[in-house]
């Protein structure tokens, strides 16, 4: 069964690299040249109206926000790229684009990994859950820790949004959490939720401990 859940997610990572082509190869482009058309026609202009400008800057603010999501969908755990490593470029890239205030724990030796394959999976989570606090939780302030102990790597991610009642279900389908946890089954790793209405969202995700000599 978890042979099969990592065959899904290989799948599922080759689809996120075939997306974030398309989505440059056409988008990007498309973006980009409305964006100089935008700039031709202000240049042409003695008084460019503020429409116009407003028009060009959501532009390269939409020029922005999908150079992001490129980097997030091409984003992988690599020799001298551990997941420590990817976590600090994620959330700088929500901090520019934010008002967010995201404190970030890793640990201090960059050669304490796991293995590609479950760092990778736990970033995709981190990165579903990041995006999940930025875009629905209305939060203030997010706390995310990354750390390896005996063999053993716990994924903590807590904010202090608007929370949500477990019980019910709804946040669990309709934000990714049931992915989520897909990813972490798929790696032999625990994904834990605790969360309750106006006391944020607390996301820890805790993986096997890593056999001496095994390649995870």
């Amino acid at each position: 069964v978890r042979s099969f859940g990592r065959l899904r997610t290989i799948g599922a990572d080759q689809e996120r690299t075939r997306i974030a082509r398309d989505l440059h190869d056409r988008l990007g482009q498309w973006l980009t040249y409305i964006s100089l058309e935008l700039e031709r026609i202000q240049s042409e202009q003695d008084e460019p109206s503020t429409d116009l400008k407003s028009l060009h800057q959501d532009t390269q603010g939409a020029i922005a926000e999908l150079r992001d999501t490129l980097m997030e969908l091409r984003a992988s755990v690599s020799p001298g790229r551990p997941l420590g490593v990817l976590l600090g470029e994620v959330i700088d890239r929500i901090r520019r684009r934010s008002t967010l205030e995201i404190e970030l724990k890793t640990p201090a030796d960059r050669d304490l990994v796991l293995g590609e394959v479950v760092e990778n999976e736990l970033l995709r989570i981190a990165q579903e859950a990041l995006t999940n606090v930025e875009k629905h939780a209305n939060a203030s302030q997010v706390t995310v820790a990354w750390t390896i102990e005996r063999g053993r790597g716990t994924l903590y991610i807590h904010d202090n949004g608007r929370g949500f009642d477990p019980g019910k279900g709804i946040r669990g389908n309709a934000y990714g959490l049931v992915g989520m946890r897909e990813r972490a089954a798929s790696v032999g790793a625990i994904l834990e939720v605790r969360s309750s209405p106006n006391e944020g969202t607390t996301i820890t995700v805790l993986t096997s401990p890593t056999i001496p000599g095994a390649h995870p």
